[in-house]
């Protein structure tokens, strides 16, 4: 019981919201976390392994999925197994089942979770797509009206003008 206790508490106070960043204790330290660098996080036990695009060693806290998962921002950050969490922004590729990071990570896709993460690449794309249109800098070969992603990582073409089913 009393090391649940110890548990529970470590762990209330190793991630602390401010800025861009997350704090989360390691090794009797704190580490800073820039929640933009963040590739992926997987889940282990009890601790959780953070990969990062600045850091060569990836950082490895006492602290559960569910807590992270809370005090990451919705809309950049997606549970995509039982043992993942991704940042939407870097992605490279969707399979079947498994997502390629910018890193080269392949991650498992959980089938529980394969509409949330299909729904969530959808709706980046749909907003990008609006903010684009109000700017202008949307293009396309032939006057179409296909948005060319600024990303080189990506590959996705989506028509802004599907076309509609004829009477």
């Amino acid at each position: 019981m009393k090391r649940l206790y110890d548990l529970e508490n470590k762990e209330e106070v190793s991630i602390l919201d401010y800025d861009d960043s997350v704090y989360v204790k390691t090794d009797y330290k704190t580490v800073r976390v820039e929640v933009s660098s963040i590739i992926y996080i997987e889940g282990m036990s009890e601790y959780v392994k953070i990969i990062t695009e600045n850091q060569k060693d990836p950082v490895i806290a006492l602290l559960s999925m569910k807590k992270l998962e809370e005090k990451l921002p919705g809309n950049r950050f997606l549970r995509v197994h039982k043992s993942f969490i991704i940042n939407l922004s870097k992605i490279t590729q969707v399979s079947k089942g498994h997502v390629r990071m910018q890193d080269g990570s392949s991650i498992p896709i959980g089938e529980s979770y394969r509409d949330s993460l299909l729904s969530s690449i959808a709706n980046r794309w749909l907003n990008r797509v609006r903010t684009q249109s109000r700017r202008g800098t949307l293009c396309g070969p032939g006057g179409s009206r296909t948005l060319h992603s600024r990303d080189p990582e990506s590959s996705l073409r989506l028509p802004l003008n599907p076309k509609s089913p004829r009477s």
